[in-house]
């Protein structure tokens, strides 16, 4: 019980006296069952008390009541600035083992989740000890991390050799069969799961509509919004179910570029009436499906926003269209910040106050320590100064901590006897009827 977060306590204790009332499931619960049986609700709304008509004295108290009584308020008002600022953060490292560096941003700077790549992975049995290690390292914190990789399936895939692997999602799409790749997202989610993420930067919303484009190409599942909507929310909840987080990209669309951000500044010259008669479709429909974490692509609009901006440090594009005009209420994740789009044209400290100041909640650094630290430092100077009220950083904060409640995040260590599953019979099953 030492062990066990401190967040977590407080919720489990109040939903304790709850349950006792109700007897419904105990709501920490680390079962293979989705983490909401409806897809579209909000956690926010899920505490949130309801409006029942005017206001008076002694519905104000009881909402006070029902604010104070809220564990995930109550955590958030315990937070020294510090760790606000750090639950903000999605950071990388090299290596196969833990280093000083990651070390000192998780115990230190109370980062709020880890991104692996494939220089950090060789075997199962090595990634699932890395994991480990990392939710270890965490064990002074009071807020599980989050666990990430970019696991897509096709040419974008991370997990070890033994692993179950897919073709191309272009391939899965033109098979014209949700379910299977419902399927294929349970496969990829208990695999991941098994390995000890949490959390994975999966299914791709973009369209594929620019054969030219080279960067997203066959990783999109089709040419149309219709055929990536359905076979994108599909894989999500497939994920979802597997109680890992999908995050959907490359919001408001990355099918119609040549660039590779990677490399350099993406340009696409459309409207928003013009994104809305494609690339903006499928994500709409992830968010009326309950997306719970949308990332934002690096890409400038400059019929949109006429500052210059890519999408990934725009209010116009993050606050104005997807929150206010497209109603997403979840997690706002940047595409890694440490690439050509970004670090060509700004600081590591100043794109991060930016994207912050334009709604992002999560900001990715892959890779560089002295870049993810001075983006750390900016962010806490921003705050300090007002660039970034405190307002802004608790509601960017709460939304984090909802999310990892959740999904029921914890820092526990896994067993290797979950490595059964890992390129099992049953799943390999699901790739030979994707093949026939």
């Amino acid at each position: 019980m030492n062990d066990m977060k401190k967040w977590v306590l407080i919720s489990f204790v109040l939903v304790i006296s709850f349950l006792t009332a109700c007897q419904s499931a105990d709501p920490l619960d680390l079962s293979q069952s989705p983490p909401t049986d409806n897809p579209e609700s909000n956690p926010a709304e899920e505490t949130a008390p309801k409006d029942s008509g005017s206001p008076n004295d002694d519905q104000s108290s009881f909402i006070e009541d029902e604010q104070e009584q809220d564990p995930i308020i109550q955590q958030l008002e315990q937070m020294t600035l510090k760790q606000k600022i750090g639950q903000l953060f999605v950071v990388g490292f090299d290596g196969l083992t833990p280093n000083d560096q990651i070390k000192t941003l998780i115990q230190k700077h109370h980062v709020g989740g880890i991104i692996l790549f494939s220089r950090n992975i060789e075997t199962s049995k090595q990634l699932l000890q890395l994991t480990n290690d990392l939710k270890q390292l965490n064990q002074s914190n009071q807020i599980p991390l989050f666990i990430s990789v970019d696991e897509e399936g096709g040419r974008v895939s991370r997990l070890p050799s033994n692993a179950t692997k897919f073709p191309s999602n272009l391939f899965i799409g033109g098979k014209g069969n949700p379910v299977l790749t419902h399927d294929i997202g349970l496969v990829i989610g208990n695999e991941l799961a098994a390995h000890g993420f949490n959390m994975d930067y999966a299914p791709v919303f973009d369209v594929f509509s620019n054969p030219q484009n080279t960067v997203i190409g066959d990783r999109a599942y089709g040419t149309t919004p219709e055929i990536v909507k359905e076979h994108g929310n599909a894989l999500m909840f497939g994920l979802q179910k597997s109680n890992v987080i999908p995050v959907v990209k490359h919001f408001p669309g990355h099918g119609d570029t040549i660039i590779d951000s990677h490399k350099g500044l993406p340009v696409v010259h459309k409207t928003v009436e013009q994104l809305k008669e494609m690339e903006l479709q499928p994500f709409q429909g992830a968010i009326q499906e309950g997306a719970d974490v949308v990332m934002v692509a690096h890409i400038q609009y400059p019929n949109i926003d006429g500052s210059g901006k890519p999408a990934s440090l725009s209010k116009t594009i993050i606050t104005e269209l997807l929150r206010n005009e497209m109603d997403f209420q979840g997690v706002v994740i940047t595409d890694d910040m440490e690439m050509g789009a970004i670090k060509k044209y700004y600081g590591a400290g100043e794109a991060a106050v930016y994207a912050v100041q334009a709604g992002v909640d999560l900001l990715l650094y892959s890779h560089q320590y002295d870049l993810q630290l001075e983006a750390i430092q900016s962010i806490e100077v921003a705050v300090e100064t007002g660039e970034i009220s405190l307002q802004q950083l608790n509601e960017r904060v709460e939304r984090i901590l909802r999310l990892k409640e959740k999904y029921h995040l914890n820092d526990y260590p896994l067993s290797e006897a979950g490595l059964e599953i890992i390129g099992s019979e049953e799943h390999q099953a699901v790739r030979d009827q994707l093949m026939d």
